[in-house]
């Protein structure tokens, strides 16, 4: 179970998830909490509903003051008439990501669907994990930067930047435990997504949160940098956020979406 955040110092940031699966919601406020004032969540109808235009405007209403979007769509076509009914193409949002598991990208079939799509999210994360908290572990890489400030605090410019590709993005979460804890995630982290253990050493851009024990401190990313960084190409971004576990238990857990791919990957 990833921990819930703190919302220390953060209070006019606003996060708005859409999903046609009211499931979704459950995963995602036990780590965003009921912060209303941060965290928004609202269905959209699945592919057999209609939408009404009360619904519409209260989404394009919760759309326009948001500064991170999250799609959590249950296919792919769902994802792109979601994305039709709410932007124009060319609609301009700090950032706007639909989220999938691989399982739910079906066939070649899809590989248009989601170019089409990019025409209105900055990127679209991938993730080996189906369930819901696959999608929860996401947004905590995505905006832990954020709202958990630590010893290293990206600002949202920063992650903008990471996440702006208009491609592809692969997410992976690993967890270590013993002496060694550390070094084992960041091991795991690349190895445990066949996709990312292929094509890691392409990517653009790389985004990781780590979540450690306290006592760890700032050796936390030297211990992991020569293993993350050496198996990057030499142009490739990296961009590190940080928590401290709740308890002090040796358990790390490491988060990383590597960025800056086209959809041909997908169906290689």
């Amino acid at each position: 179970m990833t921990d819930k955040f703190s919302f220390e110092n953060i209070s006019p940031f606003q996060i708005l998830i859409i999903s046609d699966s009211e499931t979704d919601e459950k995963p995602l406020t036990e780590i965003f909490g009921k912060r209303d004032d941060i965290f928004h969540f609202v269905q959209f109808p699945s592919e057999a509903e209609n939408l009404s235009p009360q619904r519409l405007k209260t989404i394009l209403e919760k759309a326009d003051t948001a500064d991170i979007i999250f799609l959590c769509p249950g296919s792919v076509e769902n994802a792109l008439r979601i994305s039709e009914s709410l932007f124009a193409p060319g609609t301009v949002f700090p950032l706007f990501i639909p989220l999938f598991s691989l399982s739910g990208i079906k066939n070649s079939g899809d590989k248009d669907k989601l170019k089409n799509l990019l025409r209105y999210a900055n990127t679209i994360i991938i993730t080996e994990e189906p369930s819901h908290y696959g999608k929860a572990e996401i947004m905590k890489c995505v905006t832990s930067p954020l709202v958990n400030p630590g010893l290293i605090s990206p600002g949202f410019n920063d992650i903008r930047s990471q996440l702006n590709e208009g491609m592809i993005s692969l997410f992976s979460h690993s967890m270590g435990s013993g002496p060694n804890a550390l070094k084992t995630a960041a091991e795991k982290v690349i190895s445990g997504f066949p996709l990312i253990k292929k094509y890691y050493h392409s990517a653009l851009k790389i985004t990781i949160h780590l979540s450690v024990p306290q006592y760890l401190g700032i050796v936390a990313v030297s211990e992991i940098s020569d293993i993350l960084y050496g198996k990057t190409n030499d142009n490739c971004e990296m961009l590190f956020g940080f928590d401290y576990r709740n308890d002090e238990q040796n358990i790390a857990d490491i988060y990383l979406i590597a960025s800056g791919f086209n959809t041909n990957i997908l169906f290689n």
